[in-house]
């Protein structure tokens, strides 16, 4: 409108120059007529032209570049000085821009080519700290490791370009979760923390607490169904979401049960933290009626068989586990249960302890991951390793030759036999129902000599007896069918039966 109003404005000057220019023609005689006509036509047709929208004058002529006509661009305003017609965008994490032709379709592009939201599992030791980098701009640390791995977790944030956190969580406050934290609240813009409801004594918690005070910074009691404020996405991007799933108590015997879990949702992909959530933590998730359900799940409490519990292994149905351990901890994480487990539903694990930071990144439809998921050392064929005591073999090593001989669904019964030349030592070793998830542990100081074999027994009323162990779970086997596993102490299999 306010063009059409230019145009018919211009065109009313032209002609009332016009008249002015007729009635001097009238006055001066014939001589000039032709020509004055010629120079008000000439006039006329200049203003008219460049009062029409859609024309331009030559080139150089024009400040402001446009977007050429029908390409579905906005107009850019060129950078001045720069003399060109395109547009400059900004990653809102790095703070460098980057050009797009303005011919470009910037919303179509950007359908196309989704963000990345891309998540380093740092290799923290016997700890956990997951740096997000969510693909709305905004950045996100869980947990910041042991006091001793704030250089590593502060140096890896810094490595991403990075200045400020949008979110902080603490899981729960132990110090192998909260023990770096400080160091990263001194060092960068911290926006919201967000923790459960609980505080203790120790001085990893009275260090965090006292950087956040330094700060003025205010923490978001966490509870389960709250839902994070996350910065919107883009038209046409894949939708983003986070949902704390725990702890859904006021108080806990243990410290690790008030964990704060999160359900992290990108497009069609999900990631599930489970902090140290245990057992007791675990069933309240599932009888509150959550969404379990992820692609990727960061195992709880670094692998111990306190946690991942059947049940909820089942809702979660993950495709990938990543478990955040130290190698060789005195804690003996992760625990062999935990792995067969993983390993019966058929995910893929990967391991902080043998394969370092773990970093997966998603499209909203893809995940993909720094490295292959981890598989464990293949088992010796011939007892190789260290021994203990007269001809006793520990660990992996002579543990190909023990086997599973034979399983008794209905009886209950498996047998187990040693048909190597060593002794084994099965302490710790796993024997697997695959169908149901139940698992035996071998109690310490069991031993297999060679062309041994000893019976594991279950049911409602097993009898003990010589070369027996009890697995005191009632009925375990289905009499439909049931593999069994047998795996080592460090999570190895050994034998599969059927073979």
């Amino acid at each position: 409108m306010a063009e059409t109003l230019f145009v018919v404005s211009l065109l009313a000057v032209f002609v009332l120059l016009g008249l002015l220019l007729y009635n001097l023609i009238r006055r001066t005689g014939r001589a000039w007529k032709i020509g004055v006509y010629l120079l008000a036509a000439a006039v006329l047709a200049t203003g008219a032209a460049s009062a029409i929208p859609g024309t331009s004058l030559p080139a150089g002529q024009n400040p402001v570049a446009t977007a050429p006509a029908n390409t579905g661009a906005p107009s850019a305003t060129s950078t001045p000085g720069a003399g060109t017609g395109t547009a400059t965008t900004t990653s809102p994490r790095s703070g460098t821009g980057t050009t797009t032709p303005a011919s470009v379709d910037t919303e179509t592009a950007a359908t196309a080519m989704p963000p990345v939201l891309t998540i380093s599992y740092i290799d923290v030791g016997q700890a956990d700290s997951i740096l997000v980098e969510l693909p709305n701009g905004q950045n996100m640390l869980i947990d910041g490791g042991n006091r001793a791995d704030s250089d590593t977790v502060v140096n890896c944030i810094r490595s991403r370009g990075m200045k400020r956190l949008d979110i902080l969580i603490a899981t729960h406050p132990h110090e192998d979760h909260i023990g770096g934290l400080p160091a990263v609240i001194q060092t960068f813009d911290i926006g919201q923390v967000y923790m459960p409801a609980v505080t203790t004594t120790t001085n990893a918690f009275a260090d965090m607490v006292a950087a956040m005070q330094a700060k003025k910074l205010h923490a978001v009691a966490v509870t389960g169904g709250m839902v994070l404020s996350l910065a919107p996405m883009a038209a046409g991007q894949p939708t983003l979401s986070a949902t704390f799933l725990a702890p859904n108590a006021n108080s806990y015997e243990d410290l690790n049960d008030y964990s704060a879990v999160l359900r992290l949702v990108y497009g069609g992909t999900s990631f599930l933290f489970a902090g140290d959530a245990e057992t007791v933590s675990e069933r309240e998730m599932l009888a509150a009626g959550y969404n379990l359900r992820a692609d990727v799940l960061k195992v709880g409490h670094h692998g111990s068989d306190s946690s991942t519990s059947p049940g909820f292994l089942q809702a979660v149905k993950p495709q990938y586990a990543v478990i955040s351990v130290g190698r060789d901890n005195l804690y003996g994480h992760p625990a062999p249960s935990t792995i067969a487990a993983l390993k019966a539903a058929g995910v893929q694990i990967y391991r902080t302890d043998y394969q370092g930071t773990i970093v997966a990144t998603s499209d909203g439809q893809h995940i993909r991951f720094n490295h292959p998921a981890w598989t464990p050392a293949t088992v010796a064929t011939s007892p190789t390793g260290t021994t203990s005591g007269a001809n006793t073999t520990t660990g992996t090593a002579g543990s190909a030759a023990v086997v599973i001989a034979a399983v008794d669904l209905k009886r209950e019964v498996v047998t187990i036999t040693n048909q190597g030349s060593t002794t084994a030592d099965l302490s710790g070793w796993l024997l697997l129902s695959v169908q149901g998830g139940q698992h035996f542990t071998f109690p310490a100081g069991v031993t297999l000599g060679p062309g041994q074999t000893l019976f594991v027994v279950s049911g409602k009323n097993p009898t003990p007896g010589p070369g027996r162990l009890i697995w005191p779970q009632g009925n375990v086997w289905n009499n439909e069918g049931d593999p069994a596993q047998l795996y080592d102490a460090k999570g190895n299999l050994v034998s599969s039966y059927p073979r």
